[in-house]
């Protein structure tokens, strides 16, 4: 059985690590947003974008927020927090965005990305790593004392 051997210069690799550290932020905004869309368009083509009965309740009670026997802000008020349904009044007027789950979906991959941008750079500006790296030397410690006790 023959081995495949792959070698990259120092060079290259360097040239890399310097495209990545540029534009790693940016290649985590792509990545994330395909991913949200990509889900919106499988669940949509499926039909399953409102087959969860709250999804349908959200973006119901964003529209009679809007249009309805009573329109206005007092129809905000049930079990549910009212930030969603704020959120989605702009775009709840379309039938279609409201009948296909595209004025609530719009908003929840818009936070998909912001959180995923959130988690990247709180990881990369603390000691988070450092801590990773301090607690596996720890480990070590314990496990050389424990063999030393036996």
């Amino acid at each position: 059985m023959s081995k495949l051997k792959i070698s990259i210069s120092t060079r290259k690799l360097n040239k890399m690590r310097l495209f990545l550290d540029g534009n790693l932020l940016f290649i985590i905004v792509m990545v994330l947003s395909a991913v949200s869309i990509m889900s919106f368009v499988f669940y949509y083509n499926n039909g399953l974008g409102l087959a969860y009965n709250d999804a349908r309740s959200h973006v119901d009670i964003s529209r009679r927020v809007v249009e309805g026997l009573k329109p206005g802000i007092a129809q905000l008020g049930s079990v549910w927090l009212p930030l969603p349904h704020v959120l989605m009044i702009p775009t709840i007027w379309s039938d279609f965005m409201w009948h296909s789950g595209l004025a609530g979906a719009i908003f929840s991959m818009l936070s998909f990305v912001v959180t995923g941008i959130l988690i990247y750079l709180f990881f990369s500006n603390s000691d988070f790593f450092k801590f990773c790296k301090m607690g596996k030397t720890i480990d070590k410690f314990r496990f050389r004392i424990t063999l030393n006790q036996g």
